[in-house]
């Protein structure tokens, strides 16, 4: 449980040049941000553990280490990262997620990496859609 809380830290400032935001207002700011109530009920679900996910991250010490895959990345990097995630990013992180056929030993930390990946596939995707036409 001592982990449990130290995860979810209960500060509740905002002032300019503080790096952690009290989960509550990490959850506005990812249902601001996804929009989780435009998914379909199918994907309610999902949607809100992606949420909370995304909220977990903005909740991050701006200087806490933080590993996606073998990379370490500081906490301001990866929260950068997931401020630019769109409905459209967490709709392609569902989709390929509802794919996988292997088991996946961490669904929380398997998901973080796809919603930080998707920011750059899509983008990538989006490019070379471009350069086809």
């Amino acid at each position: 449980m001592a982990n449990e809380k130290s995860f979810l830290p209960s500060w509740n400032g905002g002032s300019v040049g503080q790096s952690r935001v009290s989960f509550r207002s990490a959850l506005r700011r990812a249902s601001e941000q996804i929009a989780p109530q435009f998914f379909n009920p199918e994907e309610q679900k999902c949607a809100e553990e992606l949420r909370r996910i995304i909220a977990l991250v903005y909740t991050l010490d701006d200087d806490a280490e933080f590993r996606i895959g073998d990379e370490k990345y500081p906490g301001s990097v990866v929260k950068e990262v997931f401020e630019l995630l769109t409905p459209e990013h967490v709709r392609t992180v569902m989709y390929n997620f509802d794919g996988v056929k292997y088991v996946v030993n961490s669904k929380r930390a398997y998901l973080t990496a796809a919603l930080f990946n998707s920011v750059f596939e899509l983008e990538t995707g989006l490019t070379n859609l471009a350069n086809t036409l």
